[in-house]
């Protein structure tokens, strides 16, 4: 809640939390996927943040879908390096950032997998 309170939702709709070390962590209201080569990343939650409903929901059926997941430590230069970045949680969903610190990123193909695999989920099982 303070972290979101830093900066006007006019100028960024989300923002992206770091640990003291420099590791991403989610978002101020969501938890973070990143995606590089066809993988989808999103930070280990071994040391600190939330591991939300709708993170171990997108996991399991991402890797239901046949894509590789990896839960690992992230830093500012995986986000730099990612072609596809998505936030969610129970609210939102899937959410694909679109512009991250100036450089555009458009809504690509996995994260499209990824809602479609998720549709058919929410769709079908009221306790997902």
């Amino acid at each position: 809640v303070l972290a979101r309170s830093e900066v006007p939702v006019e100028e960024a709709a989300e923002l992206l939390v770091f640990s003291s070390s420099g590791k991403l962590v989610s978002g101020t209201m969501s938890n973070v996927f990143l995606v590089r080569h066809g993988r989808v990343h999103t930070p280990k939650m071994d040391r600190c943040g939330v591991a939300g409903i709708m993170r171990r929901v997108i996991l399991r059926e991402a890797r239901a879908c046949g894509l590789a997941v990896e839960e690992r430590p992230l830093a500012e230069a995986d986000l730099a390096s990612a072609e596809e970045i998505f936030v969610s949680n129970a609210r939102i969903g899937i959410w694909p950032i679109r512009v991250l610190a100036g450089r555009d990123l458009g809504v690509g193909p996995v994260t499209r997998r990824v809602q479609a695999c998720l549709t058919t989920v929410l769709e079908s099982a009221p306790d997902a």
